[in-house]
């Protein structure tokens, strides 16, 4: 058995300049409100690639797109070194595994793009301003399997949104063998775990296909597509606080967003521990 876990739980953008001039005009000539996400890797690993389903290219753009969301992907940095160290005897294995202050650690390094929003005047129609909205998300491929912060070892993870205080960045472990070797459940699973940047639930799935569904749920018969009514619900609906990456905390609540037993009027930083879930070998 697999996991993928639920806590919080892509293209070449050219470098660290992660916004080009067409992004940019894109968003002015639109007016709207997107997410970037930049995207690194580390050495001997690799980024989800688009996958075709019935004609048609599928990759994290387009799966977002179908539920009118703007997620532009740069592919950043691709020689991340894997950590190591020292050899302990006592424990051989200490690198073969990454945990989350470690995760925290290289993300901190390396991500050049903000935590947050920021806003900018698009254009103007006679007096009235018009302005643009951007999110980022901090996506990293780390060729090592998870360790939890109990210091338990799992090399069934197949990624993680760790950052449940202000979902702002996500994770794939390149060793779990899904990952590394079925390109269809790694590109689903990578938009599963944007899916929580995003403050969505396994619960917010339909229990069979969704996104939000885990890849033990969906097996071989899985779908690249938000078909559940609480998802739809969340990502059309509900506030930005509660949604867009860095606002709110991972379970922030939000009147709606009924699946987790809990109604408020307001997004609040309250942080609901997840469930662990289990995905089945291809």
């Amino acid at each position: 058995m697999k996991t993928e876990s639920p806590r919080l739980r892509n293209e070449r953008g050219g470098g660290r300049a992660l916004y080009g001039i067409a992004g940019v005009a894109l968003l002015a000539l639109s007016g709207c409100v997107s997410t970037q996400i930049e995207y690194d890797r580390m050495t001997n690993t690799g980024f989800p690639a688009n996958q075709t389903v019935g004609g048609k290219t599928v990759s994290i753009t387009s799966i977002y797109a179908t539920e009118s969301y703007i997620v532009g992907v740069s592919q950043d940095q691709t020689n991340i070194a894997a950590l190591t160290g020292p050899a302990n005897p006592a424990d051989p294995n200490q690198y073969d595994y990454i945990t989350e202050a470690e995760l925290d650690t290289v993300e901190q390094a390396n991500r050049s793009s903000p935590v947050g929003k920021i806003n900018w005047l698009c254009f103007t129609m006679g007096i009235v301003p018009s302005y643009c909205t951007l999110y980022h998300i901090y996506g990293l491929v780390v060729n090592h399997w998870y360790e939890d912060p109990d210091g338990d070892r799992d090399q069934n993870t197949l990624g993680i949104a760790w950052t449940t205080s202000n979902r702002r960045a996500f994770a794939n472990f390149w060793r779990n063998t899904t990952v590394s070797g079925n390109a269809g459940k790694y590109l689903r699973s990578t938009a599963h775990e944007i899916g929580h940047v995003f403050n969505l639930h396994h619960a917010d799935g339909n229990g069979t296909t969704d996104i939000m569904n885990q890849t033990g749920v969906v097996g071989n018969s899985y779908v690249y597509e938000f078909q559940a009514a609480a998802s739809k619900d969340h990502l059309r609906d509900h506030s930005d606080r509660c949604k867009y990456p860095g606002l709110s905390a991972f379970g922030a609540l939000h009147e709606g967003h009924v699946d987790h037993g809990i109604t408020t009027k307001r997004c609040l930083n309250i942080l609901i521990k997840p469930v662990a879930g289990t995905v089945v070998n291809p």
